[in-house]
């Protein structure tokens, strides 16, 4: 396995514990429908939360950075697609963790808005 797909496996289990410390509920991990991918779709209170998880080693200043205006478009609209296949009836937002290479989380909460 490459690199960077091992960087990646370990940012998103960091996310999940960040998470789960923080009083979420982990629905899904790397939920897939058809061409769409979410890394996690937690629900914290009455919050459905998609969860984009990114490793970096450097700083983010801008989400654009990081997420293309593609990427961002697939987010939504497999959070539209969750929504309808699972009947979901409460709140439901997109949040950033980005993850440094010293471990360090950066939460983004609601960060497509």
């Amino acid at each position: 396995m490459a690199q960077h797909n091992i960087t990646g496996q370990q940012g998103e289990l960091l996310a999940q514990q960040y998470l789960l410390a923080n009083g979420y509920v982990i629905l899904h991990t790397n939920w897939r429908y058809r061409k769409y991918e979410v890394d996690i779709i937690a629900q914290k209170n009455n919050t459905l939360i998609f969860v984009e998880v990114k490793t970096r080693s450097g700083s983010i200043n801008n989400v654009n950075e990081i997420i293309t205006s593609t990427k961002q478009k697939q987010l939504v609209d497999a959070l539209h697609n969750y929504c309808i296949l699972h009947q979901v009836a409460v709140d439901a937002q997109i949040d950033l963790l980005i993850i440094s290479n010293t471990s360090s989380i950066e939460h983004l909460q609601n960060a497509l808005r």
